[in-house]
């Protein structure tokens, strides 16, 4: 029987699944969002939902009625919300109450699908006795002692999967293994303690537990082992309930009894059973009788005569005369023609000795040839440019010697109008207009002009800069952790302002670095740049600085800042004493 439960909840709703797949009559399938449970309700046979309505992700009513269109058989029962046990406002079959002891649920679903009380059987999960049991037989002395019961509970753990596995004793840490394996530690079990201290009262827990510090679930099962002991076993969140609680149960045995194995469920021998033979009944005799006469119904009565009288031929006149065109002569072949209709059994004939037919000749010779290409013709000179000066006797030799001509064109260009348009364009150089003409009547003006060169761009200089900074009260030194953080924050804004330090020294009295900019970098700038930014880094992570300094400004005013390299130590020396001195003359002033 399929059975389906929907909440939110991941965990709770897989401790409903476990419990109920334990009896061995369910088959239960879990989803987490209405979606996914209305696709499961339409694979499989659902018989029972057990929806908790307060975490449905969508509207209850109009879901229910999709759910039970996959089965109109289906009943829905309802977990209302923790602490009431109220119907629903939408109309369902049952309800569970939230909290409930796990151990009823199977009894509760039995009854909502109709399945009698004796069908609700526990399952068996380990040796005979009962927690109860347990409790009321003296403890064993190997387990009264902490090193001894240590031994005996790593050597009964071994064999099983548990991540973890402890006794407690009067609320307190009696033994405890862990396999090397395991990510659990002794302080993440310390939640469950206070959960064994009632065990003896309330009798063995399942649950599933999240230790702190962990990202999953595991299932946790609690029982007692004797008067005063409790086993905590820890397992992975994919072993079932039933699985835990079988496992749980078998190191309670081991723990008591460690020379023995658990016991075992007897086998029943069923005596063998008994050879049937089968033989197939006698045939029953059949008697064919015929069926019994129907009667003859009287058919439809006969049809009736009608008579038709046809009205006299018309005449019928001769078809028109076709006139056939005269067939051309013997030596010459017929044109084609679209509107007579070659048979379906023609096929050509061997093609003609010169390769095509004589009617494609007479084709051709019936069309008109194509008109000629127009050629342009280059426009000629205006007729109102007349040379600057006379011309002497030989001189219109000499220039058409030094009138520069066009490049040869290639053989496939050459022709009649390519070498009109060059004679055309050969001009003497010393004609000019009467009077100023329109750009647009001269376009060989532009094909003469000589085209000028780019004038080269020198590449850009990067040449260094050299920057001193100071800082603005004497007693504050630039060593030890300070001077480090001045060194990796200037590479910083290096990268951040794409300069290039080629040198940087930190002494305890001054700054000194050397950087090369970009081109279109100014020098006023970069040092402004490099001032504030180091300034706001130093009492951003030293601001016991900022007491003395509440203008924010770390660095004295006057900066050295010169091209090139760095200047020789005398002038750095005698840059220094006259920032000290300015200061004092201001401060006595």
């Amino acid at each position: 029987m399929d059975l389906l439960v929907v909440d939110s909840d991941q965990a709770f709703g897989e401790l409903i699944r476990q419990t109920l797949e334990a009896t061995g009559l369910y088959r239960v399938h879990a989803a987490t969002t209405a979606a996914d449970a209305l696709d499961l309700a339409f694979q499989h046979p659902i018989r029972l939902a057990i929806v908790d309505l307060e975490q449905l992700d969508t509207a209850a009513e109009p879901w229910l009625g999709s759910l039970r269109l996959a089965n109109p058989r289906l009943s829905v029962f309802a977990i209302p919300p923790a602490g009431t046990a109220e119907s629903p406002a939408v109309k369902v079959d049952g309800v569970f109450p939230k909290p409930f002891y796990l151990p009823d649920l199977p009894r509760w679903v039995s009854e909502a699908v109709g399945l009698p009380p004796e069908a609700v059987r526990p399952v068996p999960f380990g040796p005979p006795h009962s927690s109860a049991e347990r409790q009321s037989e003296p403890e064993p002395e190997w387990l009264s002692e902490a090193g001894q019961a240590q031994e005996a509970l790593t050597r009964a753990a071994l064999p099983t999967a548990a991540r973890a596995v402890a006794l407690i004793r009067n609320d307190r840490l009696w033994a405890l293994t862990i396999p090397s394996d395991s990510a659990l530690t002794r302080n993440q079990l310390a939640p469950l303690i206070s959960t064994a201290s009632d065990v003896h009262s309330r009798g063995s827990l399942t649950r599933f537990f999240r230790p702190p510090g962990q990202k999953e679930d595991f299932v946790a099962y609690v029982t007692p082992v004797s008067r005063e002991l409790a086993l905590i076993a820890l397992f992975g969140k994919e072993t079932p309930l039933g699985g835990a609680r079988r496992t749980g149960e078998s190191l309670v045995y081991s723990l008591r009894h460690p020379h023995e194995a658990p016991p075992v469920a007897s086998v029943i021998e069923l005596p063998p059973p008994k050879p049937v033979t089968l033989e197939p009944p006698p045939p029953k005799p059949v008697t064919l009788e015929p069926p019994p006469p129907q009667p003859v119904s009287p058919g439809p009565p006969p049809p009736k005569t009608v008579s038709i009288v046809l009205p006299p031929p018309k005449s019928v006149s001769p078809p028109p005369e076709v006139v056939l065109s005269p067939a051309p002569p013997a030596n010459e072949e017929p044109l084609p023609s679209a509107a007579v209709r070659l048979p379906d059994d023609w096929v050509p004939g061997p093609p003609e000795p010169d390769g095509r037919p004589s009617w494609v000749d007479r084709i051709l010779d019936s069309v008109s040839p194509p008109p000629p290409r127009e050629v342009p013709v280059p426009p000629g000179w205006p007729e109102d440019w007349v040379p600057l000066h006379p011309s002497l006797p030989g001189v219109e030799a000499l220039l058409e010697e030094r009138v520069p001509t066009a490049e040869p064109a290639a053989e496939s260009q050459k022709g009649p109008d390519m070498e009109a348009t060059v004679k055309a364009h050969a001009m003497p150089s010393d004609w000019v207009p009467e009077a100023p003409m329109e750009a647009g009547r001269m376009p060989f003006l532009d094909a003469r002009l000589p085209v000028e060169a780019a004038p080269a761009v020198p590449a850009p200089v990067r040449l260094p800069l050299f920057t001193l900074l100071v800082p603005r009260l004497p007693e504050h030194k630039l060593i030890g952790e300070l001077a480090e953080r001045l060194q990796a924050w200037t590479a910083r804004l290096c990268l951040a302002w794409d300069w290039t330090a080629e040198r940087i020294d930190v002494q305890p009295d001054r700054f000194e670095v050397t950087l090369i900019l970009p081109p279109d970098e100014a020098p006023a700038h970069a040092l402004q740049e490099l001032r504030d930014g180091l300034s706001e880094r130093v009492f951003r992570s030293f601001p016991e600085l900022a007491l003395d300094l509440p203008s924010r400004r770390f660095w004295a005013s006057p900066s050295l800042l010169r091209a090139g390299a760095a200047p020789p130590k005398s002038e750095i020396d005698a840059f220094l004493r006259g920032t000290r001195l300015a200061q004092s003359r201001s401060t006595a002033g």
